[in-house]
């Protein structure tokens, strides 16, 4: 079973793409990490003529004959598209186009961020080893902080499905890691493997008030397996720089609804 349980990326050509010199997203460089439905999920750099430091954007994509992605506000921003307003620099790291400041139009520049970008914009208790969680991390830290301006201060931003659980106990070992399906089910990071399991039947009991639940980094599976390998200890303390965001809950009951209330950002 693959561990990112996502499906493909392949993209087909495009007559109405309205980046003028490309001929479809798929010519956009990978680090504005597009998939299906965006050209650029990023987050990626914003620069504008008016600002001495660019900022952070994010979800680019194509409505119509119009660019829209999310700058931190409540609908994000839109770019009005004419034949010659949106272009990209041939190794589509860079992307030319009219958009919207204050009352007037201006060149914005939207190009690529870099791991240490990422590193720099994510909490320093954050362990950020590839450039996919650190894009996650940001962006879950970008839309935290739109939420919050709009009284949804109280909804997590998650990175992936998968969490560790341990028992509130000081020194006690972290009891597995799980990934939660889309549809309810749970599964065991086992030997390298994800592997349908039942908390009942094959590992921690629901209703334990002892255990706990806090949610992983991807990256975070490389180091478990290591662990596993290695027969060493599975410490809690080794997988706190990659818990994200810093919480736990101890509600086993709706572990697996939790994943599906609140937003994964990927």
């Amino acid at each position: 079973m693959n561990e990112d349980f996502l499906p493909g990326d392949d993209e087909a050509e495009d007559e109405d793409f309205i980046i003028t010199n490309l001929g479809s997203v798929g010519e956009l460089d990978e680090s504005f990490r597009p998939d299906e439905h965006y050209l650029a999920r990023g987050p990626f750099r914003v620069h504008s003529p008016a600002a001495n430091q660019w900022t952070w954007g994010y979800r680019l994509e194509q409505a119509g004959k119009h660019l829209v992605f999310q700058d931190g506000s409540a609908l994000g921003r839109t770019v009005m598209s004419d034949g010659m307003s949106m272009r990209a620099s041939n190794g589509g790291s860079i992307i030319w186009l009219f958009g919207f400041e204050d009352d007037g139009l201006t060149v914005l520049t939207l190009s690529v961020a870099t791991l240490e970008d990422y590193r720099a914009a994510a909490p320093d208790d954050v362990a950020i080893s590839n450039f996919d969680d650190g894009a996650r991390v940001v962006m879950a830290e970008l839309e935290t902080k739109r939420r919050a301006k709009f009284g949804l201060d109280f909804e997590c931003v998650l990175t992936s499905r998968i969490a560790i659980v341990f028992r509130d106990i000081t020194g006690s070992p972290v009891q597995g890691l799980f990934y939660f399906d889309r549809f309810g089910g749970i599964h065991s990071r086992v030997d390298g493997r994800w592997l349908r399991c039942t908390f009942s039947e094959d590992g921690p009991e629901r209703g334990d008030d002892e255990l706990l639940l806090s949610p992983t980094l991807k990256s975070g599976v490389a180091l478990f397996d290591a662990l596993q390998e290695s027969e060493g200890p599975l410490s809690l303390k080794l997988f706190q720089p990659y818990i994200y965001p810093k919480f736990d809950t101890d509600d086993s009951e709706s572990w697996s609804y939790l994943f599906d209330d609140w937003e994964i950002v990927d």
